[in-house]
């Protein structure tokens, strides 16, 4: 067992404020279970605050949510310190953050992944260049930023804002039921369904807001669906290298029985309304402090 662990979270990311929630249950899981806990809320110095206790720590649990927590540039911070750390390396976690790359690795790995078109904000055009579209950031989590565009007239509210990001992806829409798939040592850990209840996609709202959507958990759909979003959520997480657990993101529709994986997390949220607890606690009886800790003692 660690004798202390260092948990880092909030950060200067858009997914700040969502962090803070996940850092916030998770010092409180790990004070439960009895370890000595450092907490980190990270800011723009955040290297000079993990060196200045580094040596008082035997690892560090990642709880950041986008920015230099999920690109791959604290799992390299720690890599060249010598810091032992949860979660995915620089690698894997670069890849899983850049959606267009992680497009790619799905489609070598077979799994289906809707078109798009990846842009400069800079390059975006005039009018859509299809509809309907999905507009979101390239390098953004949480739904922040994403537009549905139906019609003509709501494309330019949508490239405005995704203006404001790095990069942008526009994809084609893809109405269905959407599931999440966490996993855990290459496997699955469950299926859930998350179903919003005033928006016609899983937006930042509905994920975090009380109320916001309905979680079906274990997910009530037929077998062979269930195993194949097990697989391929699985074959995700392979493909991008994860470690620890991962979330993929999924779209089914059922009429064609269509699958869809939209994206992978490496840092899936902790907080009271998240995904990964709620599966590992529906479908193999694990509490949040016992997903804590097996976290823990996978690194």
């Amino acid at each position: 067992m660690p004798k202390a662990v260092c948990v880092v979270y909030g950060g200067t990311s858009a997914e700040r404020a969502v962090s803070v929630k996940s850092g916030t249950a998770v010092v409180a899981a790990l004070t439960r279970l009895g370890y000595q806990v450092v907490s980190l809320d990270l800011q723009e110095h955040w290297a000079e605050q993990i060196l200045a206790v580094k040596d008082d720590v035997d690892l560090l649990f990642n709880g950041l949510h986008g920015g230099i927590g999920e690109d791959g540039t604290l799992s390299a911070f720690c890599d060249a310190i010598g810091l032992k750390y949860t979660g995915s390396n620089m690698q894997a976690s670069s890849l899983a953050m850049d959606k267009w790359k992680s497009k790619a690795l799905f489609k070598q790995a077979d799994i289906d992944v809707a078109k798009g078109k990846s842009y400069a904000p800079t390059e975006l055009p005039d009018e859509a260049p299809f509809l309907p579209c999905i507009v979101k950031p390239t390098l953004e989590g949480s739904s922040i930023g994403i537009h549905l565009v139906e019609e003509a007239s709501q494309w330019q509210t949508a490239k405005s804002d995704a203006q404001k990001f790095s990069a942008v992806l526009v994809e084609e829409y893809i109405k269905g039921r959407e599931f999440a798939v966490p996993v855990y040592k290459n496997e699955s850990l469950g299926v859930i369904e998350m179903i919003p209840n005033t928006d016609s996609f899983y937006t930042y709202e509905a994920k975090y807001a009380q109320g916001g959507s309905r979680h079906v958990v274990p997910a009530q759909i037929p077998a062979d669906v269930s195993q194949r979003l097990q697989d391929m959520s699985a074959k995700a997480h392979m493909a991008l290298g994860c470690a620890g657990i991962s979330r993929s993101d999924f779209i089914w529709q059922e009429e064609t029985n269509r699958i869809v994986v939209l994206e992978t997390n490496t840092l899936p949220g902790l907080t009271e309304t998240s995904l990964v607890p709620e599966v590992a606690e529906a479908c193999l009886g694990w509490s949040f402090d016992d997903l804590i800790e097996k976290m823990i003692k996978e690194v």
